[in-house]
């Protein structure tokens, strides 16, 4: 009898079994639909979540190829063509100057950007075709005389260099008749590229570019190494780079100054063009006033090695100097 029922009281009785059903039913529909509502609750599916970061990241990528697509398309952009430089604006020019700044690999390829506007001819000859520059001290009709040849301060060359047809102004080199510190010291530079710079069009001299010029910057010397760069918007042209090489004391006890003036830079490709080689006399040298048929003489920036009282000039009669402060003639020159 005890040992039968002790073997009962191992058994479960069944109002315990139906307790134990239920509650395995009510586990069982709590993890069907409580736990993913939980789930959801705390930010949703994995598979949700991946599909929202990827719909995330293609609307990113969407923005950004549309950002990317403006950015080419305002690079791509180019200045419509025209059938010359007169026909353009200091905007268009600006542009264009830009745009082969930044492509051009060498000069042959700033030459045939140059072509395809018109700004040069298809041989890549130049056409002498001025633009007129109307600056609030007057106007100026300018050309261009050469591509991609002067040096922007990044080293880099720049697109266009122009020079005035005419006699813009006339001013003195200095106050005194005195080349101490050459171009670089001149009174002239410093109103070129104060003044004269600040009566440019906003919407041009902005794209002005300072280039490096060699110049005799000590004035009286016999040595080539007082030839030394400057930074410069506006300049007025050197011997060589109209003249090219010049020999004229080649012969005689004074043959360095055609050393230190053959040191000033290199011949402007119109120059060459037009055949001026080593003389003055050319017609296409002679500048005039305004309202003036008559050549007059203009500044070089070049001082007089020889002599501390002048400055290189240019004419119709033969001379290699003016005192430097007289007034003569002021032809200048800028790069875009």
């Amino acid at each position: 009898m005890a040992q039968g029922a002790a073997s009962r009281s191992k058994g479960i009785s069944p109002q315990v079994a139906t307790v134990a059903a239920v509650c395995a039913v009510l586990i069982i529909a709590v993890a069907v639909f409580a736990i993913p509502r939980i789930i959801e609750a705390a930010g949703g599916s994995s598979s949700e979540t991946a599909s929202r970061q990827q719909a995330d990241q293609q609307a990113h990528q969407q923005s950004d190829g549309a950002q990317g697509s403006a950015t080419e398309n305002a690079v791509s952009q180019q200045v419509q063509v025209k059938s010359g430089i007169s026909e353009y604006s200091w905007a268009d020019l600006s542009n264009i100057a830009a745009e082969i700044e930044r492509t051009a690999k060498n000069r042959d390829d700033a030459v045939r950007m140059a072509a395809s506007y018109n700004l040069v001819k298809p041989d890549g000859s130049f056409t002498g075709d001025t633009k007129t520059l109307q600056t609030s001290m007057g106007n100026a009709d300018v050309f261009i005389v050469d591509v991609f040849k002067d040096k922007g301060s990044s080293g880099r060359s720049v697109a266009f260099t122009f020079m005035t047809s005419g006699i813009f102004a006339e001013h003195p080199m200095n106050p005194t008749d005195s080349n101490s510190g050459g171009w670089k010291s001149s009174g002239m530079r410093a109103w070129l590229n104060g003044e004269v710079l600040q009566s440019f069009p906003d919407e041009m001299r902005s794209g002005v570019m300072a280039v490096s010029k060699l110049s005799n910057n000590a004035g009286k010397t016999t040595s080539p190494a007082s030839v030394t760069e400057t930074q410069d918007s506006v300049w007025l042209f050197s011997w060589v780079e109209c003249l090219g090489p010049i020999a004229w004391n080649a012969r005689s006890n004074q043959s360095y100054i055609d050393t230190v003036d053959n040191k000033e830079g290199s011949q402007y490709a119109w120059f060459k063009q037009q055949g001026v080689a080593g003389e003055q006399g050319h017609a296409l040298l002679d500048r005039s006033v305004a309202g003036s048929s008559n050549p007059g003489v203009w500044w070089m920036r070049s001082s007089a090695p020889n002599v501390a009282t002048s400055f290189g000039d240019m004419g119709p009669e033969v001379d290699n100097g003016g005192y430097a402060s007289t007034a003569e003639g002021v032809v200048f020159g800028f790069c875009l």
